[in-house]
């Protein structure tokens, strides 16, 4: 089969003697774009949104001038601003906008102490949703910001109802 490089994207697999049946990585984003973001655009209630920064590990300074407050969630995502590089996301920098929603995921070195400074400083700091996954139990627990209070999402609840404020953000 050949690699199609005008698209590679939606290119065959390449087989070749390392094969394990996955496509084979075209380009650095290629693993997230085939194994999760093009099954996921298969639903007609999924929309791509492109006006977003997403990291992961990336410390976030939400004051100036200080650089002892800070967080570095696992991913954060700031929807409005501009996709590129960045040492640490620096609030005053990104028009105050503060990401908007913030993923933790578990590891045996996380204690409920620190999980709960993380909760707080994101309430702090203005994050509209906050997940938390626990990859041994293989559960996903989110909060989403409705009356300045965190309530627990409940799957019942329909998420396009939550997310329809980002699709009108720019």
């Amino acid at each position: 089969m050949l690699l199609d490089e005008k698209n590679p994207r939606l290119s065959p697999c390449i087989r070749c003697n390392t094969c394990d049946g996955f496509p084979c990585l075209v380009h650095a984003k290629s693993d997230a774009q085939i194994l999760c973001v093009d099954p996921a655009l298969q639903y007609p209630n999924v929309t791509l949104l492109t006006n977003a920064f997403v990291a992961g590990d990336l410390f976030w300074y939400p004051l100036e001038g200080n650089n002892r407050i800070r967080q570095a969630p696992d991913v954060l995502v700031a929807f409005g601003r501009p996709k590129g590089h960045r040492g640490s996301y620096r609030q005053w920098e990104e028009d105050n906008i503060a990401p908007q929603v913030v993923f933790e995921i578990l590891s045996p070195g996380n204690r409920v102490m620190e999980m709960l400074k993380k909760e707080q400083f994101y309430d702090r700091y203005g994050v509209a949703e906050y997940y938390v996954y626990d990859p041994d139990d293989n559960e996903l627990v989110g909060w989403w910001r409705e009356a300045r209070q965190w309530q627990r999402i409940d799957r019942a609840r329909p998420l396009s109802k939550r997310c329809t404020r980002w699709r009108n953000s720019g």
